[in-house]
């Protein structure tokens, strides 16, 4: 919103799109929200023909959260990773766990909220995919290995008290 363009009016003559001219930002009449919007433009460093650059925050609508105990869930990305050889890759999930708390991995290639399926999974990247829920004997950082890929790369990880739903889901 701050750089000059090389526009023309319906005259011919050259108009720079400057702060004060841009109907866009003088409509934001709230100062804090016009404000987020400006953008501090810099040389981009080792150019020689002045390419300038800006950094701005963008917002997906979506917010992974840290888990909140005694129980709930959260929603997580995955990382592809190599699985066994001669086998399929595998998907990391990697989750901060709490010792005692029993831990369940979900996926759905639709994203549907009513066809969340449970999935199977390994505790480690080449071991056999054995398991659907572990529970976590210290508290740390717990890594699950899934084949199957969730779309948008996001998975569901239910987490449970001690004691609570021990079966498999």
């Amino acid at each position: 919103m701050t750089s000059a363009s090389n526009a023309r009016d319906l005259n011919g003559n050259l108009w720079a799109t400057q702060n004060s001219n841009d109907m866009v930002y003088t409509g934001i009449t709230d100062t804090a929200q016009r404000a987020s919007v400006l953008l501090d433009y810099t040389t981009v460093p080792g150019t020689t023909t002045g390419e300038v650059q800006a950094t701005w925050d963008f917002v997906s609508g979506f917010t992974p959260v840290e888990p909140t105990y005694p129980g709930g869930s959260l929603v997580i990305a995955g990382a592809s990773v190599s699985g066994p050889v001669g086998g399929n890759p595998r998907f990391k999930i990697a989750i901060p766990a709490t010792t005692g708390y029993g831990y369940e991995v979900y996926g759905n290639p639709t994203m549907g909220a009513l066809s969340w399926s449970a999935l199977p999974f390994s505790l480690t990247q080449t071991g056999a995919i054995d398991r659907n829920i572990y529970t976590a004997p210290s508290s740390g950082t717990l890594n699950l290995y899934v084949e199957r890929k969730a779309a948008k790369d996001f998975y569901y990880v239910s987490f449970r008290m001690p004691g609570a739903n021990t079966g498999t889901p």
